[in-house]
């Protein structure tokens, strides 16, 4: 006798989901975040292409036009629409290219904490009685000063600039790195999967990047993303006390150190930078709350 299923085929796609739609999904599901993500993908655009989309040379100097507030407000011009500075630069430019400046020191300093944070805690979560009592010890003494003022005694010691200013923010933001990594490690080492790699005979290099840093990486990018933004404020405290990027560069800390004696006469002049930053940052503190949201398999069970 024969037997004829009658069950319809289902697509794996659906029982399956890919890995990336369900993490935009519950990304997605965060309203917030989305909202981040596209202010920050539309200063990301301004950025790459700011000598085309910008509508004047940020160190151009129109001397005719000194202090001229935004197009919207009286004694504007259509070729200004943000105003201009004390020296008759125009504003808008200024932000496009600053943010460019903004967002590769963020970058860098991200990527040059990160990776020896990851290294650095890896080590104190597999030799925690050798190597980790030390390394810890040193991260607490870290994180004992305030992180903007380790950051400018750094900046003091190294001399002001641009690389010098990278290299403060990624020694302040190393701690977190450390101390994060050495957690998630301490809390994978006792799992099953790692029992048997090592009953597998898998050598301590694998062990510590192929069985179990893949999987301490979640909190890692959320807190990058986090420390993103703690960068370019910090970038923008160091540039307002004239210890970070120097001018003329367009830098949005920068810009506010020189505006600040026009604060009464001319508002725009300040609050245009900070606004920006200010966006900026909870753009990125958003985007940082919906990848914990997404990451998280607690928070997106939840979902």
């Amino acid at each position: 006798m024969n037997t004829v299923s009658n069950i319809p085929a289902t697509d794996p796609s659906i029982l399956y989901p890919s890995p990336l739609k369900e993490f935009w999904k519950a990304f997605a599901h965060n309203k917030g975040a989305v909202g981040g993500l596209a202010f920050m993908i539309l200063i990301v655009i301004c950025a790459l292409f700011a000598p085309w989309v910008a509508p004047h040379d940020p160190s151009e100097q129109f001397r005719d036009f000194l202090l001229t507030p935004p197009v919207w407000l009286e004694g504007g011009q259509a070729q200004f629409l943000l105003g201009t500075d004390e020296l008759g630069r125009d504003l808008l430019s200024r932000l496009i290219f600053g943010a460019r400046l903004s967002l590769m020191i963020g970058l860098a300093s991200v990527v040059m904490s990160l990776i020896p944070g990851i290294l650095l805690g890896l080590v104190a979560g597999f030799f925690p009685r050798l190597l980790g009592p030390s390394i810890m010890r040193l991260m607490d003494i870290m994180l004992a000063l305030p992180s903007l003022l380790l950051a400018v005694a750094i900046v003091a010691i190294l001399g002001p600039g641009l690389i010098n200013t990278v290299i403060a923010i990624a020694i302040v933001s190393l701690p977190s790195y450390v101390r994060l990594t050495r957690a998630s490690v301490m809390g994978e080492l006792n799992r099953d999967y790692v029992t048997a790699s090592r009953l597998a005979g898998a050598g301590l290099l694998r062990l510590m990047f192929v069985t179990v840093l893949p999987n301490c990486m979640a909190p890692l990018i959320v807190q990058a993303t986090l420390s993103f933004s703690s960068a370019i404020l910090d970038a923008a405290a160091l540039g307002f006390l004239g210890l970070g990027v120097q001018p003329p560069t367009p830098e949005w800390g920068t810009m506010l150190a020189s505006a600040r004696d026009y604060i009464e006469r001319a508002w725009w002049v300040v609050s245009l930078p900070g606004l920006t930053i200010l966006l900026s940052v909870l753009a990125i503190n958003l985007m940082g709350d919906g990848l914990r949201d997404a990451l998280d398999p607690k928070l997106k069970n939840a979902v």
